[in-house]
């Protein structure tokens, strides 16, 4: 299974290269850049080459948190119960997320990324109504969009709702928020079609990355860069899910990371 033109996980895993990763190992990388990122943005000065770098590293966390999500999405036995479990992660990580960055216990002008994954998710569950249902056999309700003959009303439902779940991620100001659900949408979408998952995250970094390089031509440049490492960490994605085990310990990384980055602040202040 490669990235050739209408190439899509079909069930049956295969390895792709000599370099090959699981799912488990893909989320330690988005979770090693995203952790970069969050450390670059409270403790580096701002505008410095290594800020520079670490939030441009940064930004390629989002595009593999989306592309994971999208792939989750094809496999899930129940689209409900997984976008549930993304909106109770955020739920229970906002505190940690706020106090992190902000210093307060609630912080409404700004809600933490799993809002917009989770919003993305549930924006997929209009589009089949057997998703939201227990199946041994995921994925298993028709044409859908990204599969050979998908009617226009498929994409155009999906379209609807998932502008609407951008809308509210807008809304309520999470992180990434429109551009962020429109891109997992795409991959959705799109589904292993190289050049138009390529072409989505370019154009998400290029628009999401305008107070990192205002410069129009740097951002393309670095837009290009980024979505070249991208492609390369996706590509190496062998399609399996990893050790079951190691997944609910991703669940605690996230807020258990914000709490270290928040007692360093502490540390660092005193």
């Amino acid at each position: 299974m490669g990235w050739g033109k209408g190439a899509r996980r079909s069930g049956r895993y295969t390895k792709r290269g000599s370099v090959a990763m699981d799912s488990i190992q893909t989320k330690l990388v988005a979770f090693v850049l995203m952790a970069l990122d969050h450390a670059g943005a409270l403790f580096l000065p701002t505008g410095s080459s290594a800020w520079v770098f670490a939030r441009g590293a940064g930004r390629l966390a989002f595009p593999l948190y989306a592309y994971l999500a999208s792939q989750g999405i094809w496999h899930t036995r129940s689209i409900t119960a997984y976008s549930g479990r993304l909106f109770l992660y955020a739920f229970l990580s906002e505190f940690f997320f706020d106090v992190a960055f902000f210093d307060q216990a609630l912080f409404p002008a700004y809600q933490n990324t799993f809002f917009t994954l989770a919003l993305a998710v549930a924006a997929f569950w209009p589009c089949c109504p057997e998703w939201a249902k227990r199946s041994s056999r995921p994925m298993k309700c028709g044409k859908q969009p990204g599969q050979e003959g998908a009617g226009r009303a498929t994409y155009a439902l999906c379209a609807l709702s998932v502008l609407c779940a951008g809308a509210a991620a807008k809304l309520i100001h999470a992180d990434y928020g429109l551009w962020g659900v429109l891109l997992t949408g795409v991959m959705v979408v799109a589904d292993r079609h190289r050049l138009a998952m390529m072409a989505a995250v370019w154009c998400f970094l290029f628009v999401s990355a305008g107070w990192l390089a205002p410069n129009p031509l740097q951002r393309a440049a670095m837009a290009v860069a980024a979505t070249s490492v991208w492609a390369g960490i996706v590509r190496m994605d062998n399609g399996k899910p990893g050790d079951k085990r190691m997944r609910k310990w991703f669940y605690a990384a996230y807020p258990a990371h914000l709490i270290v980055l928040w007692l360093m602040r502490i540390v660092a202040a005193a």
